[in-house]
């Protein structure tokens, strides 16, 4: 029972997180920052999303009826915050030298952590939900709730190490193939974003 549950929990929050084109998005944001602060940024949200993911796991559903706030506004929310970082990395443009400037100086402050990384890249209203209603299903079994933790946390490592070697992608894609994979990356995370948005949208007013 406890590795049935585990594959249904990892690969439902798997593909919902997407360790791998999420590690690319991180590449993009991250560009213009030191490889170790870079790295720190990354072990910092993924510590965030994981701890914020086992609180909305143990006390979400109860916090959103007390709010009267739906799962559908979560996506929209969320949609809207996606977007806007979507939007930066298609069509931000880097000086030239300031990259190089940067990392001499070492005086970029920008912490990506939090946002967009931990949520809601990592942490987004998708698993959220998903998260909170493996909880559902749980019913208070123990050995229910323990697995889908268990498959949380596999997840997280996953995407820990993909984030962790993406500089290395970078390296070996050079700066014309990362900063396509930006670009290209960029509007996919633009079509996912519109994608929760219509998806609560339809859910809200109930369009099949």
């Amino acid at each position: 029972m406890f590795t049935e549950i585990f594959l249904y929990a990892f690969t439902s929050l798997f593909v919902i997180v997407d360790p791998i084109g999420t590690s690319l998005v991180y590449l993009g944001i991250t560009s213009h920052i030191p490889k170790r602060k870079a790295q720190f940024m990354a072990v910092k949200g993924i510590l965030i999303a994981f701890v914020l993911l086992l609180l909305f796991g143990q006390y979400g559903e109860s916090l959103l009826s007390q709010l009267g706030i739906t799962t559908s506004a979560f996506r929209i929310a969320g949609g809207i915050f996606l977007f806007t970082t979507a939007f930066k990395m298609v069509t931000s443009q880097p000086k030239v030298g300031e990259k190089d400037a940067i990392q001499t100086q070492g005086t970029d402050r920008t912490d990506y952590s939090v946002y967009p990384l931990a949520i809601p890249l990592l942490a987004g209203p998708g698993c959220m939900t998903t998260i909170i209603l493996l909880m559902s299903n749980a019913n208070g079994d123990p050995t229910y709730q323990f697995a889908s933790f268990a498959a949380l946390a596999a997840v997280q490592a996953i995407a820990l190490v993909c984030l962790l070697f993406s500089n290395e992608l970078k390296d070996l894609l050079g700066k014309t193939g990362a900063g396509i994979l930006t670009r290209v990356f960029g509007i996919l995370l633009a079509a996912l974003s519109v994608q929760f948005i219509v998806d609560g949208i339809s859910t809200i007013f109930e369009i099949s």
